[in-house]
């Protein structure tokens, strides 16, 4: 912090960018000027709605980076920063109908999403699996609404003991990468 008054600006930019951390697309841009007295600081703030990065992470990867390139103008100095982050999406509840099992017994697993967006959601499937108990199983639900939770079932058969982990996968044309699980303990006979 300064002594002295200091007129600072600071441009922060939003890009999604691949997997690698490269930038893909410049999603919103916003200057600012600030006036700070002695001794203060300030923070700005730039709104960011989800029309600003929704129709760019079809691919997927929800990644983003902020970068901020700032100056001040009596000193001439110049910072600037940056942070990466990853959009976290909501996880189905996956729920088997019994904890224990028996081998060569069978159970249920339901999976349910709720829309989280404004939109209707295109192509939605679920998809089921555990490793040695359920080759993967996809079931269609076409059209979801905004703010619609829909529903999909599916039963397994356990083959082996131990701990059966059922995932359950959530797809559609807008958003992906969509997963929960559930754990059946497999007893022997």
């Amino acid at each position: 912090m300064s002594d002295e008054k200091r007129s600072v600006g600071l441009t922060v930019t939003l890009c999604s960018v691949y997997y690698t951390g490269i930038n893909k697309t410049k999603l919103k841009r916003e200057r600012f000027a600030k006036e700070l007295k002695p001794k203060s600081e300030e923070v700005v703030t730039m709104k960011v709605e989800v029309d600003d990065y929704l129709a760019d992470m079809k691919d997927h990867t929800y990644a983003m980076k902020i970068n901020y390139l700032g100056s001040v103008r009596e000193t001439k100095q110049i910072f600037a920063s940056q942070d990466d982050f990853r959009l976290r999406t909501l996880v189905p509840d996956v729920i088997p109908s019994k904890k224990s099992v028996a081998v060569g017994e069978s159970f249920k697993v339901k999976a349910s999403f709720k829309n989280p967006l404004d939109i209707s959601l295109q192509n939605c499937e679920f998809t089921f699996e555990a490793a040695g108990n359920l080759k993967p199983v996809t079931i269609s639900k076409g059209t979801i609404s905004a703010g619609e939770v829909v529903e999909a079932e599916v039963e397994v058969t356990a083959k082996r003991a131990g701990y059966c982990v059922v995932i359950s996968s959530f797809e559609c044309k807008e958003m992906g990468d969509i997963q929960g699980q559930c754990t059946v303990e497999v007893k022997r006979k």
